[in-house]
């Protein structure tokens, strides 16, 4: 890619993946991270994806070790700078996990295109329309990819992917079906976030201003509450009903030249495991991670 940076946000090639990762057997017992979200509902938070209320419990985050590709290098990466502002992907990438398949895929230029969770609405850059636009995700490699390359994000299979922070869950049962009620919610406040609005960057005038976010340094707060129809600590209010566990894990970042692709499938024009053409929609959730999405909101 001709950019590893952009608006403060690092990307780091952990190297090719060209050919099927299969995980040990072990790893299929390995206890997931589980998070809390509360369905979409225009009325409360207009914002048109589940709204991520917080952890299962509040414990260190999962550690990916021998699990999936290149998982203990980017343990490393978490550990030395756990709140930075580092972003990993695989290249050449060109091969999901086994049992895992294509999220979706974007593809970079003038006007970058997308499909399966990359759709237009993805694309288009986020947050409070009438004040700011957040660098997410798909912003970043849009900005980042060159003309003839396209990211891929791969999924476990059946779970659903999220664009704008790059997770993939999968529900497991709505609150009072489960047996946890507790969520640990974990934030920064507005003093340690440093906030920039840039109104003109890369030959174009931003209206309303992007929205640049610094490396945060300070510990993250942390809350425990129990899940009920009241208050959950995001200053909106969620009826019991529409709160439900899920399972959580990250996505799989790849970039690839579509020629990289092509010599891969072979004569046939098919390999096993590779990056397929996405054309669905998938359901999307909001997670709020630090990395994407600024104060005060939970990681």
């Amino acid at each position: 890619m001709p950019s590893s940076e952009f608006f403060g946000y690092t990307l780091t090639n952990l190297g090719p993946l060209t050919t099927t990762f299969t995980a040990p057997s072990s790893c299929a017992t390995k206890s997931d991270n589980l998070v809390w979200y509360s369905r979409f509902d225009s009325t409360v938070t207009g914002i048109g994806r589940d709204r991520y209320l917080g952890q299962e419990s509040c414990r260190d985050g999962v550690t990916r070790g021998a699990c999936t590709p290149s998982g203990e290098a980017i343990d490393k990466l978490v550990s030395a700078s756990p709140s930075s502002s580092i972003v990993w992907y695989h290249s050449p990438g060109i091969a999901c996990p086994s049992g895992w398949t294509t999220a979706g895929t974007l593809k970079g230029g003038a006007e970058p295109t997308g499909s399966g969770i990359f759709n237009q609405e993805a694309i288009t850059p986020w947050g409070n329309k009438s004040s700011y636009q957040a660098i997410l995700l798909p912003q970043l490699f849009a900005n980042a990819l060159s003309t003839d390359e396209t990211m891929a994000m791969c999924c476990p299979s059946g779970w659903v992917g999220e664009p704008l922070g790059g997770s993939c869950s999968s529900s497991i049962g709505n609150l009072g079906s489960v047996s946890q009620s507790t969520a640990c919610h974990k934030y920064w406040t507005d003093l340690d976030v440093d906030d920039v609005y840039v109104t003109s960057y890369a030959g174009k005038t931003w209206d309303p201003p992007l929205r640049s976010q610094s490396p945060v340094t300070e510990e993250a707060i942390t809350a425990t509450m129990t899940l009920t129809n009241t208050e959950t600590g995001t200053f909106v209010r969620y009826e019991t009903d529409s709160i439900y566990l899920a399972t959580q894990t990250g996505g799989l970042l790849m970039v690839y030249k579509e020629a990289e692709l092509n010599a891969s499938k072979g004569d046939d024009g098919k390999g096993a495991g590779t990056v397929t053409r996405v054309g669905i929609i998938l359901p999307m959730l909001s997670v709020a991670l630090s990395l994407f999405l600024g104060s005060g909101l939970a990681l």
